[in-house]
């Protein structure tokens, strides 16, 4: 991705397909927002920029270690996003691109390895049991 193509993305704003975060979220809220994509259309996660579209650039070190550990650890089965690191988007800001492809099978969230799993989907249709309508985000936890 080119800074330009970026720049548009976030000028565009959150959608259905592009998640805006900071890269100081915990690992369980990033792999929730990765396995709400896996399990919809695929999707982005933009690391370095507020919900508002202001780029605030990574602070974190080792970020893509960071991120592919979250998706090792706390997504089943795993996922294994692409990483880019978009340098000065803004004059030493950079910005972190997070993009999974839609899975083949359905995901989990691990929101504890040894006290439940959170079963993440990027919609509900409001029976109870999971399914597809309006793009939020429903999480239930069952025991392992």
């Amino acid at each position: 991705m080119t800074k330009s193509e970026l720049i548009e993305l976030i000028q565009n704003g959150e959608n259905s397909g592009v998640e805006f975060k900071r890269d100081t979220i915990d690992n369980r809220s990033l792999a929730r927002e990765l396995v709400a994509f896996a399990n919809f259309d695929g999707g982005r996660v933009l690391l370095g920029v507020d919900d508002d579209a202001t780029i605030r650039g990574v602070t974190r070190p080792d970020l893509e270690e960071w991120v592919m550990t979250a998706c090792r650890d706390k997504i089943r089965p795993e996922i294994i996003p692409y990483f880019e690191m978009i340098r000065d988007v803004e004059p030493g800001r950079h910005v972190a691109v997070v993009q999974v492809d839609a899975g083949w099978t359905a995901h989990l969230c691990f929101a504890s390895l040894r006290t439940s799993v959170a079963t993440v989907t990027r919609s509900s249709c409001g029976t109870g049991h999971g399914g597809t309508a309006n793009g939020s985000v429903k999480c239930t936890n069952t025991p392992p």
